[in-house]
C-alpha cells in the first residue's frame, strides 16, 4: 500500500532538486553575460585607443594637406577664408573614413572651432581656424593619435592704425641750417600691432623737409628730417606735423637755437 506521506516527501526532494539546477543555470548565465560585457569594454578601449572609428584593419598612419590650405591671408582676430582640412591615410595610402584629427594651435594665440573632427567618407577632416590678435605669421597643428601631424601656417594682417605715436626727435635744438635728427612717429592698430605701409603726410612751419609724405615701414614706423632755416625765426621754434589718413596727427616742435 502507497505511502502517502512518503510520497508527499519524494516530491518536495524532486522540486528543491530542480530549484538547485535553475538557480546554477542563472549562475551560469550571468557569468557569460559578464564576460560578453567585459570583452566589448576591451574591444572598445582598444578601438578608442588609436582615435578612430575606421574599418577593421586599417591604421590612420599620414595627413596630407588640403588644398589652399596653407600661407593663408586674414586681419588679425578674423577666420581663414578656406577652413583648414587634411585628408587622412591608411598604411596602404588610402583615404580611411572615420580617423580622428586632432586641432592645435601651437602660435598666434588663435582658436580652432573643433579640438577634434573625424574623417568623411573621402578621409578628408576639417575644423575653422580665427587667427590671434598678433599680427605674423601663425600656426595651427593637424595631428593624429598615432604619431604623425604636419603644420599649417597663416599671416595674420594688421587692422587701420588707431593709435598713433610720437617715438624720436621731439624738442631739438638746432643751430640755423642745421639738419635736424629722424623725426619718428608709429602707428598702430586697436591691438598695438604695428600697421605697415601706411601714409603719413608731413607740414612744417619753417625750413625744409627732406620728405612730404613717408610710408610707414613694417615696425609700423615713418621719419622725416628738416633742414633748419638759416634767417632767425621770431619765435625761434619750427613746428613739424605728422598726419595719417584717418585724420589722426601729432606735433613735433625744432627749436632754434640763438
Amino acid at each position: 500500500m502507497c505511502d502517502i506521506a512518503e510520497a508527499i516527501r519524494a516530491v518536495g526532494r524532486v522540486q528543491k532538486h530542480e530549484v538547485a539546477v535553475q538557480q546554477a543555470n542563472i549562475g551560469r548565465w550571468a557569468v557569460v553575460c559578464a564576460a560578453s560585457v567585459l570583452v566589448g569594454v576591451v574591444l572598445t578601449g582598444c578601438n578608442s585607443s588609436t582615435g578612430t572609428d575606421t574599418p577593421s584593419g586599417r591604421i590612420p598612419t599620414s595627413l596630407v594637406m588640403g588644398a589652399g590650405v596653407d600661407g593663408q591671408v586674414a586681419n588679425v582676430g578674423s577666420a581663414v577664408p578656406t577652413l583648414p582640412s587634411v585628408t587622412v591615410r591608411d598604411q596602404d595610402g588610402r583615404p580611411l573614413p572615420g580617423a580622428v584629427v586632432l586641432w592645435a594651435v601651437r602660435s598666434g594665440g588663435g582658436t580652432v572651432g573643433f579640438s577634434s573632427s573625424a574623417a568623411d567618407s573621402l578621409g578628408r577632416a576639417s575644423t575653422s581656424w580665427v587667427l590671434g590678435r598678433t599680427a605674423g605669421t601663425q600656426v595651427l597643428a593637424a595631428l593624429l593619435v598615432t604619431g604623425d601631424s604636419l603644420r599649417i601656417s597663416a599671416t595674420a594682417r594688421a587692422l587701420a592704425p588707431t593709435t598713433f605715436e610720437l617715438l624720436e626727435g621731439d624738442n631739438q635744438e638746432l643751430a640755423a641750417a642745421a639738419l635736424s635728427a629722424p623725426l619718428v612717429v608709429r602707428a598702430q592698430d586697436t591691438y598695438l600691432n604695428p600697421v605697415a605701409n601706411t601714409l603719413v603726410r608731413w607740414q612744417t612751419s619753417a625750413g625744409v623737409l627732406d620728405a612730404d609724405s613717408v610710408r610707414t615701414t613694417a615696425a609700423g614706423t615713418a621719419s622725416v628730417r628738416v633742414t633748419m632755416p638759416q634767417a632767425p625765426l621770431p619765435e625761434g621754434v619750427v613746428r613739424v606735423t605728422a598726419r595719417l589718413e584717418n585724420g589722426a596727427s601729432l606735433e613735433l616742435v625744432l627749436r632754434q637755437r640763438r
